[in-house]
């Protein structure tokens, strides 16, 4: 569902690509962040960094798709 609603938003949006791409890294960046602090916590706690809450959180980072499907929008100047 990410990939599909960032892909409608950015073919809606042609002309904001840049600033929901830039928007999608910020989110992405911070949520990289939270899943790391979970998996470090879960693995001092229990020895298993497999943090069900990280790999929830993980599962929704979804950048790559979301470049792959769009790339026909992408601009020449963003490349």
């Amino acid at each position: 569902m990410t990939v599909k609603s960032a892909v409608a938003a950015i073919e809606i949006l042609q002309g904001k690509y840049d600033s929901i791409v830039d928007d999608l890294l910020k989110f992405y960046h911070s949520e990289i962040v939270i899943v790391k602090q979970l998996n470090l916590e879960a693995l001092k706690r229990t020895g298993d960094d497999n943090n069900f809450e990280g790999n929830k959180r993980f599962n929704r980072i979804a950048l790559p798709q979301i470049i792959e499907r769009t790339a026909k929008f992408i601009p020449h100047s963003s490349v």
